[in-house]
C-alpha cells in the first residue's frame, strides 16, 4: 500500500477539525477527489473511532475538538517519526523513560486511522537499529527521575556517590545544572557543595538520592560546551595536546567516515592511510579508542600519548603471557 491514502486521511482529519465545518463537495475539492473516496474515507475515519459530526441543515461535517485523535496535528511523517524513535531508537538500556515513551507510542498508534497505522507498522518492521553496548539505564532509573525532577522544580539534592576518582563513598549536596548522556551512559553536572565546583557525576555510581528543601538557581553563565572544551568526550584534563595519528588502509576509510571530534582533520596519504590530527585536552580517553584500533594505528605525536600507548601494549603483552617485540632490548643491542 502506498501513503497516498494515509495522507489524505491525515489531510481530511485536519480539514474536519480546522474549526469550520465542510461540506462533502468542499472536502472533495480540498483533497482533489471524488465525493463517493470522501464518504469512504469518512467511514475509514469512523472505524478508526473518530467520528465526524454531520449537521443536516447545511449538509456539512465536522470534527469535535475534544475528540482524542484532534489534539494529534500529525502528518504522516511525524507520526512515523515519533514511533520509529520509541520502537527502535530507544530501549530499556538506553533511555530510563523507555516504558513512558513505550506507552506514548502506543496511544499514538491508537489514535492514528487503521491504514494509517498498519503503513506505520509496515515501515517500522522493515528498520533494524542495534545500539552499541550500553550501561543499562533501567538501573537508574529512580535516580534519573529523582534528579529530573529536583532541576525542573530547582531543588537540591543530598547524594551518596561511590567514587573511583576518590576511591571511597562520598557524600555532597548537589545543585543539578545538566542531565547528559554521553558515550555509553547517564550523568549529571553540577555544583558540588563539598567540591564548592561544578562537577560530573555519573548515575550509575550514585548509590543514594534525597531531594532538599533548599533551592537554588542555575548559573546563567554555565554552557556544556565550554565545560567540556577540548575533552575527548567528558573527562577534560587540563592540558591540551595536538595528536597525529596515522590509520592504516584497512581501517583508514572507516575512520574518515565518522565526526570523532570537533578539531578533528583528515589527510589522506598516496597508500590509502589517512593522517588524523585534532586538539584533545587530556590523553586519558583518546588513548582508549586508539587502542581498539590495536596495530591499525600509528601514534605520531605528542611523544607523551605515544609512550603511554607503548607502555600499556607492553602491559597487555604481559598479562597474555606473550614477548613484547623489542622487549629486553638496550639501546646498545
Amino acid at each position: 500500500m502506498g501513503s497516498a491514502r494515509p495522507e489524505r486521511l491525515l489531510r481530511l482529519l485536519r480539514l474536519l477539525r480546522g474549526g469550520n465545518a465542510s461540506t462533502v463537495d468542499q472536502l472533495a475539492n480540498g483533497l482533489g477527489v471524488s465525493r463517493r473516496t470522501v464518504f469512504r474515507d469518512l467511514n475509514l475515519l469512523q472505524l478508526a473511532g473518530v467520528n465526524p459530526q454531520y449537521d443536516p441543515d447545511r449538509g456539512s461535517y465536522r470534527v469535535d475538538q475534544s475528540s482524542a485523535l484532534s489534539s494529534l496535528d500529525l502528518t504522516l511523517d511525524e507520526a512515523l517519526a515519533i514511533l520509529l524513535v520509541a520502537r527502535k531508537f530507544v530501549s530499556e538500556q538506553s533511555f530510563p523513560s523507555f516504558e513512558a515513551a513505550s506507552r506514548a507510542a502506543r496511544k499514538i498508534g491508537q489514535c492514528l486511522p487503521p491504514e494509517t497505522a498498519l503503513y506505520c507498522e509496515r515501515m517500522i518492521d522493515g528498520l533494524e537499529c542495534r545500539l552499541p553496548p550500553l550501561a543499562d539505564a533501567s538501573r537508574i532509573e529512580a535516580t534519573f527521575h529523582v534528579l529530573h525532577r529536583a532541576w525542573g522544580h530547582r531543588r537540591k539534592v543530598r547524594i551518596e556517590y561511590d567514587s573511583y576518582f576518590e576511591r571511597a563513598t562520598i557524600r555532597t549536596v548537589l545543585s543539578p545544572y545538566r542531565i547528559l548522556f554521553a558515550g555509553r551512559a547517564w550523568y549529571v553536572i553540577g555544583h558540588s557543595a563539598s567540591h564548592d565546583a561544578v562537577r560530573t557525576f555519573k548515575l550509575d555510581r550514585i548509590t543514594a538520592t534525597r531531594v532538599l528543601d533548599e533551592a537554588f538557581e542555575p548559573d546563567p553563565t554555565f554552557d556544556v560546551d565550554a565545560y567540556f572544551g577540548s575533552a575527548w568526550s567528558v573527562i577534560p584534563e587540563g592540558k591540551l595536546y595536538h595528536v597525529r595519528l596515522r590509520f592504516l588502509p584497512k581501517v583508514a576509510g572507516n575512520v574518515e567516515e565518522i565526526t570523532w571530534h570537533e578539531s578533528q582533520r583528515f589527510t589522506a596519504q598516496p597508500d590509502g592511510s589517512c593522517v588524523f590530527e585534532a586538539d584533545v585536552d587530556g590523553l586519558t580517553e583518546i588513548s582508549w579508542w586508539i587502542l581498539g584500533y590495536g596495530d591499525q594505528v600509528i601514534v605520531e605525536e605528542p611523544p607523551e600519548l605515544r609512550e603511554r600507548i607503548g607502555r600499556i601494549a607492553r602491559g597487555m603483552c604481559r598479562l597474555a603471557g606473550v614477548r613484547a617485540p623489542g622487549a629486553g632490548k638496550t639501546e646498545a643491542s
